[in-house]
């Protein structure tokens, strides 16, 4: 999944940032990955809705992805989408990029 957008907001929900993601998906074991790669388009809707829900920093550091909160939420999403707990079960960022640079 490239070129997918996560906001970065703080506890009351201000826009802080914005962090730009490429990530990878495993499908489980014996799981249909042509199947899901028809709903691809149906997963990043909800992976993308899930980031305006929780903020995917480290806390304290809005250039920063928690990659444990992330995957755990997308991949989440991402299985509600295909009906499956299963279907998908690991997510690993390949590029992150911070629109913010300053600190």
């Amino acid at each position: 999944l490239g070129g997918l957008v996560f906001p970065i907001f703080d506890a009351n929900m201000k826009l802080k940032n914005y962090l730009f993601i490429s990530a990878r998906m495993l499908a489980g074991p014996d799981k249909d990955v042509w199947k899901y790669r028809e709903q691809q388009h149906f997963i990043r809707d909800a992976i993308i809705r899930a980031s305006h829900k929780v903020s995917f920093n480290v806390a304290g550091n809005y250039k920063k992805l928690d990659e444990k909160l992330a995957a755990a939420e997308c991949l989440k999403a991402a299985n509600a989408v295909l009906g499956d707990k299963d279907a998908l079960i690991t997510m690993t960022f390949t590029q992150i990029a911070s629109q913010l640079t300053a600190t």
